[in-house]
């Protein structure tokens, strides 16, 4: 897939774009992800009725 950019924001594939609320994560600039890949996991690794229980492993301590 081809990285799209609009407005400085790269756009994820169907034009998504992704907010981002965690303040110290590498990727995010104003409160948008900026992350050419974003992956959600879960805890578990399995099915969840929560959204409690999934992470961004695409997470990178801006201080990496």
């Amino acid at each position: 897939m081809n990285t799209i950019f609009k407005g400085g924001f790269i756009m994820h594939p169907h034009n998504m774009v992704v907010e981002c609320h965690v303040s110290n994560c590498k990727h995010n600039y104003d409160n948008y992800c900026q992350a050419e890949k974003i992956e959600v996991i879960t805890e578990t690794g399995r099915m969840t009725n929560c959204s409690d229980d999934t992470y961004c492993s695409s997470f990178i301590p801006k201080d990496s």
